[in-house]
C-alpha cells in the first residue's frame, strides 16, 4: 500500500512539475513575443518617421507652390488669354497634386481632405474668375483679379492649411 501512496505522490509531483515547466516556458516565450514585436515597432517607427516627416514637407511644398500669388507667377506670361492662364495653372495645380496622391499614407485624413479642399476650391476659384473676366481678354485681367481676391483676405486659405499641416506636425513628434 505504501508503494501505491508513493507512486501517487511521485505522478502527482511529476505532473506539477510538469504543470510548472509549462508555465515557465509559456512565461518565457510570451516575453520573447513581447520583446521582438517591440523591436518591430521600433524599427517600423524608425522608417515611418522619416517618410511622414518628408510628407509633410512636400504637401507645405504643394501648398505654398500652389498659392494663388505662386500660380499667378509662375504661369502668367505676356500675350496668354485668360482661358490659357486658366488652363495652365489648372493643369499644373493638378499634376503637382497627383504626383503627390501616396502623401496620404502619411497625413490624417483630416489634413488630407483640408488639401483637397484647398485644391479643388482654388481650382473653383480660377474657373469661376475666368468665365466671369471672358476667356479672350489678356490673362493679366485674370491675373490681376486673383491677386486682389488673394490680397483682401486676413488669412488665405492656403496659409490655414499650411498651419493646420504644421500644428498636426507638431502634436506628433515635437
Amino acid at each position: 500500500m505504501n508503494e501505491w501512496v508513493l507512486l501517487a505522490v511521485y505522478v502527482i509531483s511529476l505532473g506539477g512539475i510538469g504543470i510548472l515547466i509549462y508555465v515557465l516556458f509559456q512565461n518565457f516565450f510570451n516575453d520573447q513575443e513581447k520583446r521582438y514585436q517591440r523591436s518591430i515597432q521600433i524599427k517600423n517607427y524608425e522608417v515611418i518617421t522619416p517618410l511622414r516627416i518628408q510628407a509633410y514637407e512636400r504637401m507645405i511644398l504643394f501648398l505654398e507652390r500652389n498659392s494663388i500669388d505662386q500660380l499667378v507667377m509662375r504661369y502668367h506670361q505676356p500675350g496668354l488669354t485668360v482661358r490659357q492662364l486658366q488652363q495652365y495653372m489648372v493643369k499644373g495645380m493638378n499634376a503637382e497634386f497627383e504626383h503627390n496622391l501616396t502623401q496620404q499614407l502619411y497625413l490624417s485624413s483630416t489634413v488630407w481632405k483640408a488639401i483637397k479642399t484647398y485644391k479643388d476650391e482654388t481650382i473653383a476659384l480660377i474657373n469661376n474668375l475666368a468665365e466671369k473676366t471672358g476667356p479672350e481678354k489678356p490673362a493679366l485681367d485674370l491675373a490681376g483679379k486673383l491677386l486682389e481676391l488673394n490680397l483682401g483676405q486676413k488669412k488665405s486659405m492656403h496659409e490655414i492649411v499650411v498651419d493646420a499641416l504644421k500644428e498636426e506636425l507638431r502634436q506628433l513628434y515635437f
